[in-house]
């Protein structure tokens, strides 16, 4: 308990609040699988022994491998059921792709308060969207908090891992800065993520390019863009991310897409947050519980987007209804930010419908 401690609402109360909270009267099923994002408990979403923990053997041992959110997540879940466990990265530091990506603005793209953990809910976030070094740092303060950073092995790249039928162990091989190392655990978790290797293209004239070639997850430290030509090739979520940056520090900036994308905007996208507010995450502890509902809400609403409308395709609309309103508003937005122009509106407005793919936040 403590100072911050707050009476949990009975269930009655609790759901007439999460239906304000969000707008609209929810169903059992979307009820039941939200309602902890409210954050009464002080682990939402994690599992515990039922009736009482069972003896775990001696040389039990679970290997996470990667220490983003992943996989500090899981060593603090595995730590709570008593589980031993190793985490093997292979960075000097946590944070997995928060480590990796130090791109110009990177950052969130969905609210802050909604990217932490449901058990840590006392950073007090700088931005609404906060930027790389500021999330890092989260990473990095909670690691230590929960005892996660003492088991972890910093510098260990897994290179193998063979199951020993025969022992019923897994077999792990790690590159380490004193050489190779051989580690045997019981369950082996995968938490490096999808972004951990990056894809490094090659392509025709590469050797002979005099300038610097730089893949976002490998962004050098000493690189001076100031008077330069910067060519950006991709438009997706980190393409867009760090155009802006890139065009003010650069004599040109040339921007290279594929496929357009459905560039979307976010309000309070790039802006501190209020004294006022950061006074009420501050002093009122349940005050952070519903504003993050309430800013998922809207983020989980997308399955009627996404469904045909017969009926309506036959009156001549394109998807159903929803999605085809979605569509007119963002075609509407990209025409007022590209100031009318006919020559970028045909090349920036794509022929799929929104949430064909991840919608892309525009970085302002």
């Amino acid at each position: 308990a403590g100072p911050r401690a707050v009476p949990t609402p009975s269930e009655d109360e609790h759901r007439r609040l999460f239906n304000m909270a969000i707008g609209k009267e929810a169903g059992d099923l979307e009820y039941n699988a939200r309602k902890e994002l409210t954050c009464f408990g002080d682990f939402p979403y994690f599992e515990r022994w039922q009736g009482y923990a069972p003896n775990v053997p001696e040389d039990f041992r679970v290997a996470v491998i990667g220490s983003g959110f992943a996989g500090i997540g899981m060593g603090v879940q595995l730590d709570l059921l008593g589980i031993p466990y190793d985490v093997f990265e292979r960075r000097p530091e946590p944070g997995g792709v928060w480590s990796i990506n130090r791109y110009p603005d990177v950052r969130v793209d969905t609210i802050s308060i909604t990217y932490e953990f449901l058990f840590e809910r006392d950073h007090q976030w700088s931005e609404y969207f906060a930027r790389g070094p500021e999330v890092r740092s989260y990473l990095d303060r909670v690691s230590r908090k929960y005892g996660v950073h003492d088991k972890t092995r910093f510098g260990h790249d897994l290179k193998s891992a063979a199951f020993d039928e025969a022992r019923n162990v897994w077999r792990l091989e790690f590159d380490t800065p004193g050489g190779p190392l051989i580690h045997e655990a019981n369950v082996i978790v995968s938490a490096s993520g999808l972004f951990a290797t990056p894809n490094i293209p090659h392509f025709e004239g590469q050797e002979s390019f005099a300038g610097r070639i730089i893949h976002p997850s490998r962004w050098p430290d000493d690189v001076e863009l100031a008077g330069k030509r910067v060519a950006v090739i991709g438009n997706g979520s980190t393409g867009i991310q760090m155009l802006g940056a890139i065009a003010q520090d650069a004599a040109f900036t040339y921007a290279f897409q594929r496929t357009p994308q459905w560039i979307s905007p976010r309000a309070k996208y790039g802006e501190a947050i209020e004294p006022e507010i950061a006074w009420l995450l501050k002093n009122f502890p349940t005050y952070v519980n519903w504003w993050r509902l309430s800013a998922l809400a809207g983020l989980f609403d997308t399955h009627e987007l996404m469904q045909t409308d017969p009926e309506w395709q036959a009156s001549g609309g394109k998807v159903n209804r929803a999605s085809d309103a979605m569509r007119e508003e963002l075609t509407e937005y990209i025409r007022q930010q590209t100031g009318g122009r006919e020559d970028l509106i045909a090349r920036l407005i794509p022929d799929y419908a929104p949430f064909s793919r991840r919608p892309v936040v525009d970085n302002g």
